[in-house]
C-alpha cells in the first residue's frame, strides 16, 4: 500500500438528497461516515466496519473521477436503487437517540481507513456490495452482464447469521399468478428453470411465458433471485437464499469473517479477487 505523509485537503463531494431534491456539498471522509451507517448495521465486527468503509470511499471516488457516472450538480446520490443510501449524523441520532456509541465506533473504522481505497490493474474498482449472499457470491457477468475480473462468485462461509439467509414468502395461487400475469389454471412450478452456477434463477419459464429471475424477484418483492417454487393446496411458497443482487462483498458474509478473526484487509481480498488496496492522494 502506498502512503503519504503529508496532510492533503479533504475532497469535497456533491451529494445529491432525492427527498429533499437539494445538492450538499459534504468532506469526503464525512460522507463515507454517513454511507457506512447507513448500509451497515454499527453493531457488526470492526473489521467489517473497516471494509465497508473501504468499498464506500472507493464506490464514491470512482464516480467522483469519472464524469459519465455523475448527476446533474452533483457527484452521487442517496437513492440506494441508483447509488449508495447515506444518513447525516443528525438523522441518525434524530432516529436513534441513544446510538452516540453507534456513530462513535463507525467514525472511528472511517477513520482507521480513511483514504484507502480498492484497485485493480491501477484503476478503482466497482466494489459493489449486498446484505447476505445466501451461500455464494455471484459473477457480476450473470448478473448484469459485465465480466469483471474481480467480480466472480466465491464460496461464502460466513453468512448464515443473518436473517436473510433462508426466507419463506407464502401467497395465494391465485395472488401468485396475478403477480406474475399467468393465466387462470397454470400452476405455480415452473415449467423450466434455470440457474446461474452459483445459485442464481437465471431463466424461468411457465409454458410460453418466459422471463427473468431478477424480473420475478422484483414482482413478487423477494430478498433475491435465488429462489425455488413450491405449490401445494392452492398455496404458494418461494423460499430464498440471501438477500440483494449477490455480487461483490457480503456485509454479513464480512461480519461472519470478522467474527473469526479476519481483517479488513483479508475480507475485501477474498470478495474482490485480485484487487490491491491503495491510499489514495490529491
Amino acid at each position: 500500500m502506498v502512503t503519504s505523509t503529508r496532510e492533503e485537503p479533504e475532497v469535497m463531494i456533491k451529494l445529491f438528497l432525492t427527498e429533499r431534491s437539494e445538492t450538499v456539498n459534504l468532506p469526503l471522509e464525512e460522507y463515507v461516515t454517513g454511507v457506512v451507517l447507513a448500509e451497515m448495521p454499527a453493531s457488526f465486527e470492526t473489521e467489517a466496519l473497516k471494509a465497508q468503509a473501504v468499498c464506500a470511499r472507493t464506490y464514491t471516488l470512482r464516480r467522483y473521477f469519472n464524469p459519465a457516472d455523475h448527476h446533474d450538480q452533483a457527484n452521487i446520490c442517496d437513492d440506494i436503487g441508483h447509488c449508495q443510501a447515506y444518513i447525516s449524523e443528525e438523522d441518525y441520532l434524530s432516529a436513534h437517540p441513544q446510538c452516540y456509541w453507534a456513530v462513535d465506533r463507525v467514525k472511528r473504522a472511517v477513520q482507521a481507513t480513511r483514504g484507502q481505497v480498492i484497485t485493480f490493474g491501477g484503476q478503482l474498482i466497482d466494489p459493489v456490495y449486498h446484505s447476505t449472499c445466501g451461500g455464494h457470491t455471484e459473477n457480476s457477468l450473470s448478473v448484469w452482464g459485465n465480466d469483471y475480473p474481480y467480480l466472480k462468485g466465491v464460496k461464502c462461509y460466513w453468512d448464515n447469521k443473518s436473517p436473510y439467509y433462508h426466507r419463506k414468502t407464502i401467497m395465494s395461487l391465485s395472488k401468485f399468478r396475478q403477480l406474475l400475469n399467468l393465466r387462470e389454471g397454470m400452476p405455480a412450478r415452473p415449467q423450466e428453470i434455470i440457474k446461474t452456477e452459483n445459485g442464481t434463477v437465471s431463466t424461468i419459464a411457465w409454458s410460453n411465458i418466459k422471463t427473468t429471475g431478477a424480473k420475478v424477484r422484483q414482482a413478487l418483492q423477494l430478498p433475491s433471485a435465488r429462489f425455488t417454487i413450491d405449490e401445494s393446496n392452492d398455496v404458494v411458497t418461494i423460499t430464498t437464499s440471501g438477500y440483494g443482487h449477490g455480487v461483490g462483498l457480503c456485509q454479513y458474509g464480512s461480519n461472519g469473517m470478522a467474527l473469526n478473526g479476519y481483517s479488513y484487509r483479508e475480507i475485501l481480498h477474498y470478495y474482490y479477487q485480485g484487487v490491491k488496496l491503495y491510499l489514495i492522494e490529491f
